[in-house]
Formats: structure tokens, C-alpha cells, sequence
């Protein structure tokens, strides 16, 4: 059996009373599960560790400065492990998989960074480099612009240019992120630049890095800017052979600027060319992209009017997101509360409320009882209710909306304005009672 000590020296090196992920110490000391275990298992019994139930292990509490010398090669071995461990969460294609994956690890990420700074390790620009992106994912922009120029800037940072190209694009993100677009606009530059002189104009690494500046023009409302920056990632990615899923989610982008703004034909073609590729490459390993497109597609079906087509692509796109997720993840949630109002337009009320109580609870599920989501499919519903002839329901389904709403949402937000609207109308009649739309 492997010596309990190593482990408990090497756990001293963690923030006290927070767990970090036991794969993490496992890997750092390259340790076979069952030897891992078996360690553990004794400093349990020594009382050196306490087990948490549904939890871990609450490592004991060391502080830093008490490291002796011969401890640096362990601190230097966990620091890696707890990098390579970050760096993996973040590469999970969707956000919340991002925020499942480094939970356990986010508390520990900014330790460990100062940590390898003190020890001048290789790895502390790295650290804070993923500290900087998990702190985009989590909504801490500010924050995230900090750790993302203390990687910049560090003296450890590398001189590769790809580097400079990753950081000057999560930079770019915490810059627009804050809405200091100027700012934003002139990292994603540098970004283009820096990776047009190394690769080529025609390479499509560099059709991801254009398309940030097209995000950009978009939200700043500038759609003819931003549609010719979508148009030139297609051009790129066509010219450089990119694959049928990569072609499509460019036609798929292409078609939301368009969507954004207004040029429903164009966009309707758009989101068109990219279900024909799915559909004819038989891409199955991105059906997420794909139900993606679907939902969009269907959407400006809607806003043209025609319904039928509408309905079909969105219950396409979520069996396709059923067979990703499974029947409980957000994205049903907002594709069903999106199929409920195709089929309120349509006349089919009982198909409707069927699927506003589903996306109710689905929502209910993910995000808990207190949220805008389920505040929104709500009012909804209760705009249905009162369509249907039933007040009193819709009363009662506006009022619990708002009950969410007070809890968390500013008395100025859209949702709670409308259902508060709605609720007042449908006292005296239901003229003016309106749907809400997530934006």
C-alpha cells in the first residue's frame, strides 16, 4: 500500500474546510483507485481526515506558509494536476456542463494560481488564464479581465503566438462582456491579426476569431458589419475544407444575424442550408447544433406566418435535444415553451397548455422554483388559461408568476411588468392580456 503521509502532506497544500475533487490528489500523486482509497481509508480512521456524506472529504487545515521546503515538488505536482483537471472542464461544449465540470474546483483555481506565482512555477499564467475563462463562464467580467491580464503580463507567460491569440480573445470577451466595446473590438484585432500572419488568411483557425468580431458588431447593432464578418467565416471555413457540422453552424450563425436584423428570408434560407447539411452529411455526433438550427428555423417559420412548418421543426429539435440531454435539461424547457405558442396560434390550446406545464416543469427542475424562466412559461400559460375561458386559473397562474418575480427580478424587469399587467386585465376582461418573449 502507498503511504498515507504523501497524501496528507499533499492535501495540506489545499484551501482548508474546501474540498477539492479526490481524482485531482489522486492524479497529482499518480496513484492507482485502489491504493487512493486505501490511503484515505486510513486517515479517515486516524482521524486525520472526515469524511462529508454526498460531499468528499474535508481536507485538513494547513495554511501555506507552514511548507517546508521538500514540499515544493508536491505543491509543483498538485498544481499541474489541478491545471490539466481545469482545463478539461472548460472544454465541455455547453455552459452549464462548463459549471457542473469546475464547481468543485473554481474556490481552489485563484489559490493555487498565487501559489505558483510565489513558487515562479510555468504554470501560473496558465492557472490564471482558466481562472480568467471560468470566471467568464460564471458571469465575473470584471474579475475575469484581472486574472486574464495578470496572465498577460506575467513574466512566466509564453512568447508563443498562439498564446497571445487565446488570451487576447478571452480578453475581448471580458472587455464586451462589460460593454466596453472599443476595448473589445481592439483585442479580438489583435487576435485576427496575430493569427493571419501565422496561419494564413485562408486557415479556418482563423474563422472562429472573426466570427468573435461579428458577435460583436451584433450586439452593438451593427448587422451589416456583422453579417459580413459571419459571411467571411463561411468563406474561410468553405475555402479551407472545414467539415459538414463546422459548414453548418456558420450557416446556422449566419441565419441568426439576419434574424437579428429582420431580413427573415435571408435568414429563413440560412437556417434552411444549414438543416439540408445535417441532414445530408448525416452529422449525428453534433444533433445539438443541429436542434439548434432546427428551433431557429422553426422560429422564423412562426414569424412568417407559417405554422405547420413551425410546429414540425420544433418538435424535431427537441427529440433531437432529448436524445442528447434527456427530457429534463433547459434547452426542452425553452423549445417546449416555444412549441406551446405555435400551437396556441394554431388553435390546438390543450396541445398548448400540455406543453407550457411541461416547460414549467422542466424549468422548475434546472433552474429551482425562484426563477425568471419559470416566471415567463408561466405568464404564458396564463395568457393561455384566460384564452381558454378559465380567469380564475389565469389569475391564479399570473399571480404565482409574479410571486417568483418579486424574488428575483427588479421591479422594472419586462416579465414581471407584463405579468403584473396581465393580472390587473384579467379582472375586468382579458383585452389586454399579452404573452411574453424570452429575448
Amino acid at each position: 500500500m502507498k503511504d498515507p503521509r504523501d497524501l496528507l502532506q499533499l492535501s495540506a497544500l489545499c484551501l482548508p474546510d474546501i474540498p477539492l475533487p479526490l481524482k485531482v490528489l489522486r492524479d497529482a500523486l499518480q496513484w492507482l483507485p485502489d491504493d487512493f482509497h486505501q490511503a484515505q481509508q486510513t486517515l479517515v480512521q486516524q482521524g486525520s481526515w472526515m469524511e462529508i456524506p454526498s460531499v468528499g472529504v474535508l481536507l485538513p487545515v494547513q495554511s501555506w506558509q507552514s511548507l517546508q521546503d521538500g514540499q515544493a515538488g508536491q505543491a509543483a505536482s498538485l498544481i499541474t494536476a489541478v491545471l490539466a483537471s481545469a482545463q478539461s472542464a472548460m472544454q465541455h461544449h455547453s455552459r452549464l456542463a462548463q459549471l457542473a465540470a469546475i464547481r468543485e474546483l473554481g474556490p481552489h483555481l485563484l489559490h493555487f494560481a498565487q501559489q505558483s506565482d510565489a513558487l515562479q512555477l510555468a504554470e501560473s499564467p496558465h492557472l490564471y488564464r482558466v481562472l480568467g475563462e471560468y470566471l467568464l463562464v460564471v458571469g465575473k467580467a470584471p474579475e475575469a479581465e484581472s486574472c486574464l491580464r495578470h496572465a498577460m503580463q506575467s513574466p512566466l507567460a509564453p512568447h508563443a503566438p498562439s498564446w497571445q491569440i487565446e488570451l487576447q480573445s478571452l480578453l475581448g470577451r471580458a472587455c464586451q462582456a462589460q460593454q466596453q466595446f472599443e476595448q473589445a473590438e481592439r483585442a479580438y484585432q489583435v487576435a485576427v491579426d496575430t493569427a493571419a500572419s501565422l496561419y494564413g488568411t485562408a486557415d479556418s483557425r482563423l474563422s472562429p476569431l472573426v466570427e468573435n468580431l461579428g458577435q460583436l458588431a451584433y450586439t452593438r447593432g451593427d448587422f451589416p458589419a456583422a453579417v459580413a464578418y459571419y459571411q467571411r467565416t463561411l468563406e474561410i471555413d468553405q475555402a479551407a475544407g472545414a467539415d459538414a457540422n463546422r459548414i453548418a453552424s456558420r450557416w446556422n450563425n449566419l441565419g441568426r444575424v439576419y434574424q437579428g436584423a429582420a431580413d427573415l428570408s435571408a435568414a429563413l434560407a440560412c437556417f434552411q442550408q444549414a438543416e439540408i447539411l445535417w441532414q445530408t452529411e448525416g452529422v449525428s455526433d453534433h444533433h445539438v447544433n443541429q436542434a439548434l438550427a432546427l428551433k431557429n428555423l422553426g422560429v422564423v417559420y412562426q414569424q412568417l406566418g407559417q405554422l405547420p412548418q413551425a410546429k414540425d421543426c420544433l418538435e424535431r429539435a427537441i427529440l433531437l435535444s432529448e436524445g442528447f440531454y434527456g427530457k429534463d435539461h433547459p434547452d426542452i424547457g425553452r423549445d417546449a415553451g416555444l412549441l406551446a405558442g405555435i400551437l396556441q396560434q394554431m388553435g390546438d390550446l390543450e396541445g398548448a397548455l400540455a406543453q407550457f406545464r411541461r416547460a414549467v416543469r422542466v424549468d422548475r427542475k434546472a433552474f429551482g422554483d425562484i426563477h425568471p424562466e419559470v416566471a415567463l412559461n408561466l405568464n404564458n400559460m396564463g395568457v393561455l388559461l384566460a384564452q381558454m375561458g378559465k380567469p380564475t386559473r389565469a389569475c391564479e397562474t399570473f399571480s404565482e408568476a409574479i410571486r417568483i418575480l418579486e424574488q428575483c427580478a427588479a421591479p422594472d424587469h419586462p416579465y414581471r411588468l407584463q405579468a403584473e399587467e396581465n393580472l390587473r386585465g384579467c379582472q375586468p376582461g382579458l383585452n389586454s392580456i399579452q404573452s411574453n418573449h424570452a429575448p
